[in-house]
């Protein structure tokens, strides 16, 4: 592997890519806004959760219409309450405060205390929420109660005494039990949420309906119950360090949270087609129109804890705790920093090991998805060279590009016209027959500008090699690039050096590729 030289050709492209850009440059790259479409039907959304629409309920088992959890849309409406019709003004406050009519409505609420959790529920079924082994007893507590009860407390030995989060702010004697953290079992669309009440204290609500659900990666009965519990608790842990103001950051960390507690149980993968299909947005995207996207988003707080070990993920929420405001991005970067790596270099890495799957835990690897291409580029279609148009690039993402070899023994020739210090790039050569790239087939390299890769071709040590350009730049958006392969067979003599520099550049020695930009030839 060696850098390819070709000054000339790369200072006109380059001269070319500034002309192009400045036509659609701007003084600043703004950061993206929250896109408003998102608090548009929060009134429908929570009318969902609680059932009280016209529409049918969705199978909760059923891969394409997962109800993972409403921390989100809870979160939202809290924030933006001057939105919520009086009818959905309930969720101000817990299943259980002095109102009207509490959530449950007008029926017996029973609760069942642990060490640190009180579990309320109904076993009358007026309004559809009593849980499964429900008697009518008031003196026996249902099965699924305990259970529940048993995961939440698993939960606070792996989350509090193993891996060392902490909880400081409890509730008193709110909602009953003296420092007990509240959890509320009702009839709800969604595997659970977690809330906070007019005095800013967390507490969680469950479906009452989980009992006997597992995701296809599991055979565990009850592993989404498990979980929801993990998942949930740790939104209450969160809460004490980063008053929930990273939504993407909340949902990755409490997914990944899930397979740390019950790591046989692995739903999470079921979340991972949604984000290694959108690599292309921002890790701290949260589409309104990609339902699981930020659950999808463990795959990255897994990277960081298998690459840097587990505690980073706690070492960046305490650094959320005393910056001001507590922006999650801002905290990964310091933390990265201090582990000797940056933004940059990390997402080399993370972006690599999503192409080819490279995770600690292989059995669950082999299950992950594999990453949608931005373009494939095949030498037979396009013949001896070929250049991107005008692309650009938004902050913490990238673009995968495949590069497919013609002929049996290729020379390929890379490069990479930018704006500044980005996008980045990484340039990966695959051994692998299959053209599934895997840890053990590819040879990664840093790329600046230009590379070349010798025994490129069907029959040579390369058939496939990938391009993958992403932009560690935590804010920025749009940054504008240019890429360009060349293919020359190995047979050929190789072509004449390219004119100095210094003296003028003949027309035939630029190319139109219809596409609003312009490659060398060779």
């Amino acid at each position: 592997m060696s850098k390819w030289k070709m000054s000339i050709k790369t200072t006109v492209l380059l001269a070319i890519f500034l002309c192009l850009i400045s036509l659609c440059a701007t003084e600043s790259f703004p950061s993206s806004e929250p896109d408003p479409k998102r608090m548009e039907g929060i009134n429908d959304l929570i009318q969902e959760i609680f059932y009280k629409s016209d529409q049918p309920r969705q199978r909760i088992d059923e891969y394409s219409h997962i109800k993972k959890c409403a921390t989100p849309i809870i979160m939202y409406a809290l924030k933006n309450k001057h939105l919520l019709r009086p009818e959905n003004s309930f969720i101000l406050y817990r299943p259980t405060d002095p109102r009207d009519q509490d959530y449950y409505g007008n029926v017996e609420v029973l609760y069942f205390d642990t060490t640190h959790f009180r579990v309320h529920y109904t076993e009358d079924n007026s309004n559809g929420d009593a849980v499964p082994g429900s008697d009518s007893n008031p003196n026996t507590v249902p099965y699924y109660i305990k259970n529940l009860a048993s995961y939440l407390e698993y939960s606070w030995g792996k989350e509090i005494v193993t891996m060392g989060y902490s909880i400081i702010n409890f509730d008193g004697l709110i909602g009953g039990g003296l420092n007990l953290i509240d959890v509320y079992v009702l009839n709800i669309s969604y595997y659970g949420f977690t809330s906070i009440d007019k005095s800013n204290y967390p507490y969680i609500v469950i479906d009452k309906d989980l009992n006997g659900r597992s995701s296809s990666f599991d055979t565990d009965p009850n592993g989404i119950l498990k979980v929801t519990a993990a998942h949930e608790f740790f939104h209450v842990i969160q809460y004490d360090y980063d008053d929930w103001e990273n939504l993407w950051w909340e949902e990755n960390t409490a997914a990944w949270m899930e397979d740390e507690v019950y790591d046989h149980v692995n739903d999470y993968v079921r979340y991972l087609p949604y984000k290694l299909s959108n690599l292309d947005l921002p890790l701290d995207e949260e589409p309104y129109h990609i339902d699981l996207f930020i659950y999808g988003g463990v795959i990255w707080a897994k990277y960081l804890s298998e690459n840097y070990g587990q505690s980073i993920i706690r070492h960046i929420f305490e650094r959320c705790a005393i910056i001001n405001p507590p922006i999650a991005k801002e905290a990964i970067g310091y933390i990265l920093g201090s582990y000797g790596s940056n933004w940059t270099d990390a997402l080399a890495q993370f972006y690599i090991k999503n192409l080819t799957r490279d995770y600690q835990e292989a059995r669950e690897g082999l299950n992950y998805p594999q990453v949608s291409l931005t373009q494939s580029v095949s030498a037979t279609e396009i013949g001896n060279a070929f250049s991107s148009p005008l692309l650009t690039i938004d902050h913490l993402s990238c673009h995968y590009f495949k590069l497919q070899a013609g002929q049996e023994h290729q020379k390929l020739y890379v490069s990479l016209a930018k704006y500044g210090s980005y996008p980045s790039a990484v340039f990966l050569a695959d051994r692998s027959n299959t053209g599934i790239p895997t840890k053990e087939t590819v040879d990664s390299f840093f790329m600046d500008t230009n590379i070349a890769l010798d025994g490129f071709g069907t029959s040579s040590a390369y058939p496939q090699a990938y391009l993958i350009v992403y932009n560690p730049h935590p804010e920025n958006d749009n940054y504008p690039y240019i890429w360009a392969a060349a293919f020359e067979p190995i047979s050929n003599p190789p072509p004449d050096p390219p004119p100095d520099p210094n003296q003028s550049v003949p027309e035939a020695f630029l190319k139109s590729d219809g596409g609003g930009c312009f490659i060398s030839t060779l």
